[in-house]
């Protein structure tokens, strides 16, 4: 599961838009 979120984090990461929103976001729906 952490390398999901991680993955998610490191793909909005690029996006730099939102952040924190974006793997808690990913948390949620996964």
């Amino acid at each position: 599961m952490g390398y999901l979120i991680l993955r998610g984090a490191s793909r909005l990461d690029a996006f730099s838009v939102y952040p924190f929103p974006a793997w808690l976001l990913c948390y949620a729906l996964g």
